[in-house]
């Protein structure tokens, strides 16, 4: 589950059983679908109560979600940026002329600038970046109260099905593609990732870069959806009505 909402409980008390452990550092990888802002107010929860002190928070952007000609990246970075004290292009090897340039130039001009802006190949960073300390209240991603704060542009959401809920898979297949490619009533969903029972098995399937992909999973014990938008809001009924025209068959 994600652990700013389904999983929350449970990151909280693996912090706490990993917190009585000898360790230098932990690090949290959350999916391109959490929001950081609730994943940073959950972890300065923790924080607050133990010797956990939490150093900055570190956003990776892929060059193929920068448009170096509009020098904005996609709608579910910017909500990344917004909560990240540290902006990194990765892959730099793979850009298009012109998109590093870009970048460092949008970074700078943020209304709350990063402690730092880098370029970098393969996933490569300085062991000087992990040290570097951010304002542990006040910081990007909170209004200095410690409450989370979100991006109007960019809205999550998610559903969840049982798992003897079973999705025709061609039609589901086409519904998601078509939400790929044209979104809902007009809103964008730049990303989606969900985990269907289909009547060919189980699948993971992700709608990004204004495509689908799709691969085999291990049985799970629900199916699940969840979302980010740009430009408004999706209706967790009007996307389950669309899911669900795809098609149960038990």
């Amino acid at each position: 589950g994600c652990v700013c909402c389904a999983a929350a409980e449970g990151l909280v008390t693996s912090l706490q059983r990993l917190l009585t452990m000898e360790l230098d550092r932990l690090i949290i990888e959350p999916s391109g679908m959490a929001d950081p802002a609730q994943v940073l107010h959950l972890l300065r929860q923790v924080a607050a109560e133990s010797r956990l002190e939490l150093r900055p928070t570190i956003a990776l952007l892929d060059p193929r979600d920068f448009d170096p000609d509009r020098g904005q990246p996609s709608p579910y970075f910017r909500l990344m940026a917004n909560a990240a004290d540290i902006l990194v292009l990765n892959r730099t090897d793979t850009a298009e002329p012109g998109t590093a340039g870009a970048f460092r130039a949008w970074a700078e001009g943020l209304e709350t600038p990063p402690l730092r802006a880098v370029t970098t190949e393969h996933g490569r960073l300085a062991d000087e970046l992990f040290e570097l300390e951010a304002d542990p209240v006040g910081g990007k991603g909170h209004d200095g109260h410690g409450a989370a704060v979100h991006d109007p542009a960019g809205r999550t959401g998610g559903l969840t099905w049982p798992a003897d809920a079973v999705f025709d898979h061609g039609r589901l297949v086409q519904t998601l593609t078509d939400i790929a490619e044209n979104g809902v009533d007009g809103i964008e969903v730049p990303r989606l990732k969900g985990i269907f029972h289909t009547d060919k098995g189980w699948f993971v399937m992700q709608v990004g870069d204004g495509r689908l992909s799709l691969r085999e999973t291990p049985a799970r014990k629900d199916s699940r959806v969840d979302w980010v938008t740009e430009g408004g809001n999706v209706d967790s009924e009007r996307l389950a009505a669309l899911l669900g025209a795809a098609g149960t068959v038990a």
